[in-house]
Formats: structure tokens, sequence, C-alpha cells
């Protein structure tokens, strides 16, 4: 199969691109900037770069009419809150308007539209009641933050280019996922990065941290990688599919299997700084439908993932 992913620089979609490349498909890589440091340096292979801006309504036309792919895997977008709160607009132009225009370049194609996997995300839940819980695809959605807030609205765009243009798509809603390579303005990669860097003795023994007790879904971003190749490749369209281990886990709970990971002795310290004004107390999904549907489940251990994070952590200090 011919694919394009778009934001394949970043963490999870350089994930995607090399499981693709490893599993033999025909690739073309997606990316802002070539100067921009990016993830494709972990990707060996052989696949096509391209620069391309989605808020660029004429340089996505042109990416997806000459790229002639069998399907498209939509990861490109700004996914940090606080970066969504500090630059509102950029952030509706990346995530909605770069999406509309992903979609007209769909549309305007003549013959051999592309499939297209929209990667939305379970944030678009916002705060639930606990009987809610574990969240299911039907659960209505109710954003509260800006983030979330544009990937709702990509989410409409999406099913109203369905309906009235044809275009075929499937939705795919994400809980937290982790890994080598996450930037460190996340919470695990953030502990990791710190971790770290008190043991390389670039500070001291402190660990800086945001709200400890909320819980949280968590998947490897490799098994997050395998089931987007399976949902572009098997999944009907017209589908929403949420991503998800079914499990909870505390934040604080995950931190401390990162430190027991250390030889080092640190002190956690709260930072007012690392605190969301909106923060979700609760998120757990329920993955029934795309374990049946599709017989894909989650093969990596969470030690695993924190063990290679620290790992990597480590040799980014170094």
């Amino acid at each position: 199969m011919r694919l394009l992913v778009t934001g394949a620089e970043g963490f999870a979609g350089s994930h995607l691109l090399q499981r693709l490349i490893e599993d033999g498909h025909d690739v073309v890589a997606s990316i802002l900037r070539k100067d921009h440091p990016c993830n494709l340096v972990h990707v060996p292979g052989d696949y096509q770069v391209h620069e391309c801006d989605l808020r660029d309504n004429q340089a996505v036309t042109t990416l997806v009419h000459e790229a002639r792919v069998d399907a498209i895997c939509h990861l490109a977008a700004i996914a940090f809150v606080p970066q969504a709160l500090a630059d509102p607009r950029r952030v509706v132009e990346t995530n909605v308007l770069g999406t509309l225009n992903l979609l007209e370049a769909i549309r305007t194609l003549e013959s051999d539209r592309p499939r297209l996997l929209f990667v939305s995300s379970a944030e678009v839940y916002g705060i639930q009641p606990t009987e809610a819980f574990p969240l299911t695809q039907n659960t209505p959605i109710a954003p509260v933050n800006l983030y979330a807030s544009t990937k709702a609205a990509a989410e409409v765009l999406v099913g109203q280019y369905a309906r009235a243009f044809g275009v075929e798509s499937i939705v795919v809603r994400p809980f937290n996922h982790a890994g080598p390579r996450q930037e460190p303005c996340f919470a695990l990669p953030s502990f990791a990065r710190q971790i770290a860097s008190i043991e390389h003795g670039a500070q001291p023994p402190v660990l800086s941290v945001g709200n400890l007790d909320a819980r949280r879904d968590l998947l490897d971003v490799r098994d997050v990688a395998r089931a987007y190749e399976a949902l572009i490749a098997e999944a009907q369209p017209g589908c929403v599919y949420n991503l998800c281990s079914g499990k909870a886990r505390r934040i604080g709970d995950l931190l401390q299997k990162l430190l027991d990971l250390s030889t080092a002795q640190i002190e956690v310290r709260p930072d007012p700084a690392r605190m969301r004004p909106s923060d979700i107390p609760l998120m757990v999904g329920n993955n029934q439908p795309i374990v049946s549907d599709l017989g894909w489940r989650p093969q990596i251990e969470i030690e695993t993932t924190l063990s290679d994070i620290l790992e990597y952590a480590r040799a980014s200090i170094e």
C-alpha cells in the first residue's frame, strides 16, 4: 500500500512511519520543515519526504494530488494543551483549517481518492461523570480545552465531507500514549528527562511535578502505531474508534516506577506552573470495538514503556 503520513516528524508520526516502512509499505512523509529538528533521524529506510504547511491550501492540494496514495494517516497537529492556550489562532489554523485543506484536496481528486485516517483525541470527551466510565465512542463529547475543541471541530468536518462528498474516512480517538521520542513538555518524558539530568549531575536532586493524582489510560506509542496501521488497512469507513488499554493509571504511580529505575536519591516537589487550569481528573476508555473488529490488543507492558522512556532520556542527556 502507498500511504501519506502527515506529521511524520512528530512523536507518534515517526513511530507510525517506522512501522509502515518495516512492514513493506511505500510511504510519503509530510513534515513542516526539513530544517526543523525532528524524529526522522530515528527512522531508517527508503521513503519520500515533503515539506508542507497544512495551513497552506495550495501546498496541501499539490501534495495530495502529486503523491497519488491509497490512504492518508493524518497525525499533524499542535497537541500540547498549554501551547494551544498560548497561541489559539495557530492551533485552530493548524488543527482545523489544516484538516479542511486536506479534505478539500482529497475531494478535488478526479479519481482514485485515498481513504483518510483522522487521528483525533480522547480529550474531546472532556470531564465526564463517574458513571460514564469507561468511555465509549458513543459517549457525548464535551471538550474543556482549546486543543480538544479543535479536534472535535475537525471531527465534524471529516464527517461532513464523508456525507456530502463521499470522502472515505475513519476517526480514531487515542487516549494517552507514551514512549521514546516524546517531547519533555509531556508528563512522563518530563519526569524521565529530569531524572536523567539529576543522574548526570546537570540539575539538583529535585524533580518538579504537576498534578500526580490524575488517572490516565496509557498505551505504548508502538502499540498505537500498530493500531493505526490496522485501522487504515482494515477498518470500515465511517467508524469511530477509541484507542486505549481500558485501564486507568495514576500519574504519581507511574512516576514512582520511573524513580525505582533510578539509583539517584530524588525529592519530588510540586510546581504550580505545571498545573493545568482545567485538568481532567480521570480518563479511561472502552476498547472493545477495535479489539473485536480488528483483533488489536496492547502488547507492550507499562514497565517496558517506562524503561524505554528513561533510557531515551539518558541517551539524550549524554
